[in-house]
């Protein structure tokens, strides 16, 4: 079987690494049991969010070295953009957020 992949454009590094923070912040509203995340997003959002509980039980108790390398590096630099975005202030940072 063959596919047609005419007139589609490979996504962005841009593209990726906004859809990626898009997903960091989704999952931080779903919380942990309601987001729906691959291995790789939920480890991604485990870092963002400095949660393991986001991550699949048998990779509870990873090294968090061990994850950060099975992400690419556009989920990396969307964990560092999150963090950055952290130290800016705003409604993601504030005192009163759950956790």
């Amino acid at each position: 079987m063959r596919f047609d992949t005419a007139g589609f454009e490979p996504e962005s590094a841009t593209a990726a690494g906004e859809r990626h923070l898009a997903k960091i912040r989704e999952a931080d509203r779903a919380g942990p049991s309601e987001s729906h995340c691959s291995t790789t997003e939920a480890i991604m959002v485990a870092l963002a969010l400095c949660n393991r509980a986001y991550l699949p039980k048998d990779l509870q108790q990873t090294h968090a070295g061990h994850l950060w390398w099975r992400l690419d590096d556009v989920q990396r630099w969307a964990v560092a953009a999150y963090g950055a975005a952290l130290s800016k202030g705003g409604d993601e940072a504030s005192a009163s957020r759950s956790v």
